[in-house]
């Protein structure tokens, strides 16, 4: 009697456990407050951060209703002629050109028109993280500008495969 006692407790916690897991999967967890305006201010356990974005940005992100903490880098780096080839580049092309659908809608973008030029990528943190069983991924968004014209926009989830995504898609399930 004992015994069939003690396997229905170990039955009743594991379906419990199941549960709450299955519960944390699916649950996004908001690390930070932010709000619409050019100036975004986030506040941490430690310091009080802003953020400045240009007009252009704001306005690019806010089509897809993104909100944004923290810049994270600032990189200039010049877009390669073949453009489509490239490691760096491809999956970016594939992303930032009109002929592609590549995980998301049909957008805007037409990255190819600016192949040998060189264009200022910066990549801001949005706040929002996704947990999983086995990883927590924090969602980015990268902007890619030539001439301080938005010229492309995609999200980043580090720790995703793949890590970057069509700017109207979430980095959670």
């Amino acid at each position: 009697m004992k015994h069939q006692l003690s396997i229905a407790i170990i039955i009743i916690l594991v379906i419990l456990a199941a549960i709450v897991g299955i519960f944390y999967i699916t649950k996004e967890i908001p690390t930070a407050t932010s709000t619409t305006t050019t100036q975004v201010t986030t506040t941490t356990t430690s310091d009080i951060k802003e953020l400045h974005l240009t007009s252009e940005e704001e306005s690019e992100l806010a089509k897809y209703n993104i909100t944004v903490v923290e810049e994270l880098s600032s990189t200039s780096e010049q877009i390669p002629l073949n453009i489509s080839y490239t490691s760096s580049w491809g999956l970016r092309y594939s992303l930032c050109s009109v002929e592609s659908q590549y995980l998301g809608k049909r957008h805007d973008y037409n990255i190819s028109e600016y192949a040998g030029k060189t264009v200022l990528i910066k990549t801001f943190d949005t706040g929002k993280r996704y947990s999983d069983i086995f990883h927590t991924y924090e969602e980015h968004v990268a902007v890619i500008l030539y001439n301080e014209k938005v010229i492309c926009a995609y999200k980043i989830c580090t720790g995703a495969t793949p890590s970057l995504l069509a700017i109207e898609k979430n980095c959670g399930r």
